[in-house]
């Protein structure tokens, strides 16, 4: 009798870890970026910006004068509570993250994974070095 737990066990064990929740991998927004930072720049879209649908626990808004604007600061916010992450930049930060409602929030990042340009033109090279000798 002791074998049919002992494979049961087996069974049940990654079973239960594989359904219990994660932070990470949750798509629920609970928290997303004010619209404009304490120096009344406004929120720019930045591929690389860590999204919110990222296995970190914080996520990135980044503040500029515009698009061109070399002087652009990023404040992270933790996921769970809305609080900075790093204290140095809290001078030019928002306060808190503002909480979703059921309105769509707004984000620095495109909301998926982009693929750093260097990748993509080294797989080119990779393939014309492949298909074209």
């Amino acid at each position: 009798m002791s074998w049919h737990n002992t494979v049961l066990q087996c069974l049940l064990i990654p079973l239960w870890f594989l359904l219990q929740p994660s932070l990470s991998q949750s798509s629920q927004c609970t928290f997303f970026c004010p619209s404009q930072d304490e120096l009344g720049q406004a929120l720019l879209t930045q591929p690389l910006a860590i999204p919110y649908q990222s296995d970190y626990s914080v996520f990135e808004c980044v503040y500029g004068e515009g698009i061109s604007d070399p002087e652009t600061h990023s404040c992270f916010y933790i996921k769970s509570d809305g609080k900075h992450a790093l204290d140095g930049q809290k001078d030019q930060c928002p306060a808190h993250a503002i909480p979703c409602s059921n309105a769509p929030g707004s984000f620095s990042s495109y909301g998926k994974p982009e693929v750093p340009a260097w990748i993509e033109n080294g797989r080119s090279l990779l393939y014309l070095k492949e298909n074209h000798t």
